[in-house]
């Protein structure tokens, strides 16, 4: 289990989420703009529960 890594990850997992929805306003609409956002979620989850040693789906 590596901690600081997955510090990182949530880290970078809160500044995306902070920098997608709050910063850029979007709106339900950009439909594109929220699938790239849920998809790079995934991605830093999926990180994140490696670095903690835990199994994801």
């Amino acid at each position: 289990m590596n901690t600081n890594e997955a510090e990182g990850f949530y880290n970078l997992k809160k500044y995306l989420m902070k920098t997608v929805l709050e910063d850029y306003s979007i709106t339900v609409s950009d439909v594109d703009t929220l699938k790239h956002y849920f998809h790079s979620s995934d991605v830093l989850d999926n990180h994140f529960c490696d670095a903690m040693g835990w199994s994801h789906d």
